[in-house]
């Protein structure tokens, strides 16, 4: 019978201490960089899911009619071209969400670890790049003709200006 060393079962307690602490530092180091990738990911791509999708929605719906009145100074024409614009994205969205229902008969393994499909987030990136378009074009055109009003209260006499005039609701 062969009694070990104490020096030996030692080694073998330290090498296992340090096997366990090298294992702990790699998964340390993993999950920083998927949250750090995640997070870049998420910078560039917002919206990904059906849920944040309609939620999108709702703030392109609201900003139109909460501005609906800067648009309707607009020449005819114009204001088309935006309702337009809005229209399609409605309807875009609108398929964008069959296709995704589309896809849950199929009980997809990426829909259920990551919440949602693969072949809808292309879909999704681009709708949400479209619709960013879309506002930033109602906001501008809003501030356009905020600006031509002032141009407009700037022009006339300063004593003939009250502060009720100066005020504008946009």
């Amino acid at each position: 019978m062969v009694v070990p060393a104490a020096n030996f079962t030692s080694q073998i307690i330290c090498e296992s201490n340090t096997s366990h602490l090298t294992y702990f530092i790699a998964f340390f180091i993993i999950s920083f960089i998927a949250v750090a990738l995640w997070n870049h990911f998420r910078l560039f791509y917002p919206c990904l899911t059906v849920y944040e999708l309609n939620g999108k929605e709702r703030n392109l719906d609201n900003l139109y009619f909460n501005h609906s009145h800067a648009l309707g100074e607009l020449s005819l024409y114009a204001a088309e071209e935006i309702a337009r614009k809005r229209l399609k994205s409605k309807k875009r969205a609108s398929q964008i969400r069959m296709k995704s229902l589309e896809l849950d008969a199929t009980f997809s393994i990426w829909k259920i670890y990551l919440g949602v499909h693969p072949s809808v987030v292309l879909d999704i990136a681009i709708w949400y790049n479209d619709v960013q378009k879309l506002e930033r074009q109602i906001l501008s055109i809003t501030e356009s003709i905020v600006q031509y009003r002032f141009e407009n209260q700037l022009a006339k006499p300063v004593s003939i200006l009250s502060d009720t005039e100066l005020d504008i609701d946009i």
